[in-house]
């Protein structure tokens, strides 16, 4: 990990990684309490916990792919393809990951079981230019990269649970073929031939860990008070008071992941903090490389022609097909992306409010909202052409650069219900 020292404060006495047997409380497939004697435990686990907090530390690997060889694959000295290599750099950290082995609970499948919580935060770095004193397309010859070049993550912060202890699991298994490949597998908690009314267990209410009554819409109401809960300056009790909910359950943030890139992000809609009528100092540069995701060019490339274009965003929901805006289906000043004038677009933006003298869609860069049941006004929107130093409206917005910053992304409530992968490399 490190080629000129030690990294400080990796595992400390008292913040180490910690391996052990032990017997926590919790809950089997069918919802059984389990453990809730400390002196006669139902179950035994065996973990690896990383420490609570860790300074960030590099990681760093190269890889090559080759396409299309004209010889034998078992002789790289034979034959020719293309070929790509690449390198990429990790530097954060995984302070607060842990990693289970257990038995499973689910009846008539009691077996070896996994469970990984992945705690990744920092920024990544992937990058395939290499530098132009020394290049080579040699399979098996490491290369110099070029220092800047590639596509760039700054502030991740991600966590993604991958089973859930006692009635959730990462199984191994063999495929029926019996040739050496293998399956790893989440086995769906609910039966899908269950009716949905059905009520849900203790196992499965700690899974899906709704804020209201199960319906079509809690996972997602569920979500947006877990976002409110974690944007500052909110009114959750606003939205909270509309859709009729508790508050966050305990174990919404064990079984629910997220996976953030930048640290700023724009919230819309019922609770949240005052929609700003200008460009908030807080959204990303054009040329941003503290932030968010951004493209860089290589050392002796030329600079990179990009566009500025508008925010959007959608309500992707099950079922929202048709976008009923707020205000009515015509959407008084919110009209669709293309200017089509369809409410099935669910791509919404402020058509007319723009300062702009044409108002294109390459020009009304903010405002509006796209929550289902906001409440709305038409807001004044900022030319963002006038903040990359095009000050007349007229100008295009397109800028020479050698970097490019897309802005941030998030994704909030994740849940890995069901997942299988079967390994198909040998033989």
């Amino acid at each position: 990990m490190s080629t000129g020292g030690l990294i400080a404060d990796f595992s400390p006495h008292d913040n180490p990684y910690v391996l052990r047997a032990f017997s926590p409380q919790g809950i089997a497939y069918d919802g059984t309490l389990l453990n809730q004697d400390p002196s006669n435990p139902d179950k035994t686990i065996y973990e690896y916990v990383a420490p609570t907090n860790q300074p960030n530390y590099t990681l760093s690997f190269w890889g090559e792919i080759e396409v299309g060889r004209s010889g034998d694959n078992t002789n790289l000295s034979v034959g020719t393809g293309d070929i790509l290599k690449s390198q990429t750099i990790i530097r954060g950290n995984a302070a607060g990951s842990v990693f289970r082995l257990f038995q499973f609970t689910q009846p008539g499948n009691e077996t070896f079981a996994l469970m990984y919580h992945s705690h990744l935060r920092g920024d990544f770095r992937f990058s395939a230019a290499q530098d132009i004193s020394a290049p080579s397309d040699v399979v098996g010859l490491p290369v110099r990269f070029d220092g800047n070049e590639g596509l760039h993550f700054k502030n991740v912060e991600a966590y993604v649970p991958l089973g859930q202890l006692y009635y959730q699991a990462l199984i191994l298994d063999s495929v029926p073929a019996n040739d050496g490949n293998f399956t790893l597998e989440v086995p769906r908690l609910r039966d899908p031939s269950v009716p949905h009314g059905n009520a849900l267990n203790a196992a499965m209410e700690h899974f899906y860990s709704f804020a209201v009554a199960e319906s079509a819409d809690a996972g997602y109401i569920t979500a947006r008070v877990a976002l409110l809960a974690n944007t500052p300056g909110s009114n959750l009790g606003a939205y909270q008071a509309i859709v009729g909910s508790t508050n966050l359950p305990d174990s919404y943030n064990t079984t629910h992941g997220y996976s953030r890139w930048g640290d700023w992000f724009p919230c819309r809609g019922v609770g949240c903090p005052a929609v700003p009528v200008t460009e908030p100092v807080s959204r990303n540069e054009y040329n941003d490389t503290s932030d968010g995701i951004f493209f860089r060019k290589c050392t002796s490339c030329a600079n990179i022609p990009a566009f500025a274009y508008m925010l959007t965003g959608a309500d992707v929901r099950a079922g929202s097909t048709t976008y009923h805006c707020p205000g009515g289906s015509n959407c008084g000043d919110f009209t669709p992306r293309g200017g089509q004038g369809n409410t099935g677009d669910r791509y919404y933006r402020g058509a007319t409010s723009c300062t702009a003298s044409s108002g294109t869609d390459y020009k009304c860069g903010y405002g509006g909202t796209y929550n289902l049941s906001a409440s709305t006004s038409a807001l004044t929107t900022t030319n963002p052409s006038s903040l990359i130093g095009f000050p007349n409206a007229g100008t295009p917005t397109v800028i020479s650069t050698d970097v490019v910053n897309i802005g941030d992304s998030r994704a909030e409530g994740l849940q890995v219900n069901y997942l299988k992968f079967t390994s198909l490399g040998v033989n």
